[in-house]
């Protein structure tokens, strides 16, 4: 069975769902938006939902808070797609905005094949040498510009 695990990524701390290939929840947490912390939600959750199929994670290009997540959940050996925020938005507009229901929604975006993707950011580009993060390319998105606009 398809295992997906949506993360609202947050500054201090990122909200996770999982849900089954039918979208019933099986699990809901937060973790701090530590190294440590990840490291070991990454390694629970494929301890506990690893046996049961493929567990594919994904979450939100956001700021460069996403580094620490992303990192940790392809150590521990899940897959994890780095979302296009700007679609996102367009995909899941709901009034109430938590982290708790965006981690959710993410989840389903995922199991249903329909998550906007950036290309690739490889865990070796993910940093400059000046140690701040990398921007993931594909956003169609430049500094300054707004969202939807092409750049020039």
């Amino acid at each position: 069975m398809k295992i997906s695990i949506g993360i609202d990524i947050g500054k201090k701390k990122c909200d996770y769902c999982i849900i089954n290939g039918r979208g019933k929840v099986l699990e809901r947490g937060q973790y701090l938006n530590t190294p440590k912390d990840a490291r070991r939600c990454a390694r629970t959750i494929l301890a506990k939902y690893g046996g049961m199929g493929s567990c594919t994670a994904a979450c939100e290009s956001t700021a460069n808070m996403w580094i620490t997540t992303v990192d940790a959940f392809e150590r521990a050996g899940i897959a994890i797609k780095l979302a296009n925020p700007y679609e996102m938005a367009l995909i899941s507009k709901t009034g109430k905005k938590t982290g708790k229901v965006d981690a959710e929604k993410i989840a389903q975006i995922l199991r249903m094949g329909s998550i906007p993707v950036l290309r690739t950011v490889f865990a070796h580009t993910r940093h400059s040498k000046h140690g701040k993060a990398a921007r993931p390319s594909g956003t169609g998105q430049n500094q300054g510009d707004k969202p939807g606009t092409q750049p020039a």
